[in-house]
């Protein structure tokens, strides 16, 4: 290994003798922008190996090879961030459709339970959104047992019609026939 200031003046040497070699041959292949950071990540390697470069005409061509390396790494982590990039504006543009979906399923449904009477809205919301059984909604709206599951019964074929007549189709949600009793 040679002494500190050696490797400083060998180093300044190469940095001098090749440096603008080294950029044209990054301003070819690689953006404008990014020219400077591929010179300089070069020249990183190089001051860690400076005791390894070679001599000579050889010393220039280890470090093409280095640049050669260090270009390569920037293209691969370039295509990784324009592929992973567009994994994820995709899956923002799918959940931003689904969201705009849901939002519309939700603005008929509100229309669908806003036409039922007050009494048969509530019965379904405790049903459906609190997940109340038909024993639970009699205890919190002090009706029977009888009563609260007769209109249930109701207030799903009342809905299902103004579904209905909202057109709503969608496969993937419970109607409200199939919804917990």
């Amino acid at each position: 290994m040679s002494r500190p200031d050696e490797r400083t003046a060998r180093f300044e040497h190469l940095y001098t003798l090749h440096r603008r070699d080294l950029l044209a041959y990054f301003l070819r292949r690689a953006a404008p922008a990014d020219a400077a950071d591929l010179l300089s990540e070069c020249f990183v390697v190089a001051w860690r190996r400076i005791d390894v470069i070679p001599g000579g005409l050889n010393g220039r061509l280890w470090l093409f090879g280095v640049a050669r390396n260090v270009l390569s790494n920037h293209q691969r982590a370039e295509q990784s961030s324009r592929h992973l990039a567009g994994e994820l504006q995709l899956a923002l543009s799918t959940a931003a459709e689904t969201a705009a979906s849901d939002v519309s399923v939700a603005v008929v449904v509100r229309e669908a339970l806003e036409a039922l009477g007050d009494a048969d809205r509530e019965v379904m919301m405790l049903t459906v959104y609190e997940e109340l059984t038909p024993t639970e909604i009699a205890e919190v709206t002090g009706r029977s047992r009888a009563s609260v599951r007769v209109r249930l019964h109701r207030a799903r074929r009342k809905l299902t019609r103004e579904l209905d007549d909202l057109r709503v189709v969608r496969t993937d949600a419970p109607t409200p026939a199939t919804l917990p009793a």
